[in-house]
């Protein structure tokens, strides 16, 4: 009697484990082709506004041929929540770059 029902067990739960291995396998590639079309601009044809800023800019680079440039990055780095972590404080760093390009005659 007892072996009756460790075979019911595995009948249902094996095909019902499968299923669901199947059912991820398939679903996983749509949901990330999902969250993927979501953060892209509304129309892959047009472009968000700051890609058009950064593509003018680049533009006018090219044309000029003799630029100057100027960038400030800052960064916050928040420690992971893990036991070995216990006491450390976010981390602030700002990095200023300044460069210039100059064109030969």
């Amino acid at each position: 009697m007892l072996r009756l029902t460790k075979h019911r067990i595995l009948l249902i739960a094996l095909p019902t484990l499968v299923i669901l291995l199947l059912a991820g396998v398939v679903i996983t590639p749509r949901i990330a082709s999902l969250l993927q079309s979501t953060q892209s601009s509304p129309h892959p044809l047009i472009p968000s506004p700051a890609q058009a800023q950064l593509n003018d800019a680049l533009t006018r680079a090219a044309q000029s041929r003799t630029y100057r440039y100027t960038s400030d990055v800052d960064q916050t780095m928040i420690p992971r929540a893990v036991p070995g972590m216990i006491g450390q404080q976010d981390q602030h760093m700002t990095l200023a770059i300044e460069g210039e390009i100059l064109a030969s005659d």
